[in-house]
């Protein structure tokens, strides 16, 4: 036995189109123009608000990097000076920069101008 299918319906919408039927073409409603306006402004905010927070995490990045580096200067430095492993090169670091309330890049870059650890 075959089941019945049916078959495709006109619609019964003047306005309404089967799917897969293309839209017909004509020029643009002033409607249709202000809503496509204000999709791309959406849009270009929305991208711009991106970009500027990417910019931001970009810098952040940077100046991580760069003071992970000169960390690891000041590291060597007190490893030569004090004759200790890399590990307790940074706890010393790290202890300076705890009793002092000094952040630690600051800490690092005074050991790498001056030599010593205060």
């Amino acid at each position: 036995m075959v089941d019945h299918v049916p078959a495709e319906q006109e619609p019964t919408d003047p306005g309404a189109r089967p799917a897969g039927r293309p839209r017909p073409v004509g020029p643009p409603t002033a409607e249709a123009v202000t809503s496509a306006l204000a999709r791309a402004t959406d849009q270009m905010a929305r991208m711009e608000k991106n970009l500027l927070a990417a910019d931001e995490q970009m810098t952040h990045l940077r100046i991580a990097l760069e003071s992970n580096r000169r960390i690891g200067m000041a590291i060597g430095i007190l490893m030569a000076l004090r004759k200790v492993d890399e590990q307790a090169a940074f706890e010393l670091l790290k202890a300076s920069s705890s009793r002092r309330n000094v952040k630690l890049r600051l800490v690092a870059e005074e050991v790498i101008r001056t030599g010593t650890l205060s």
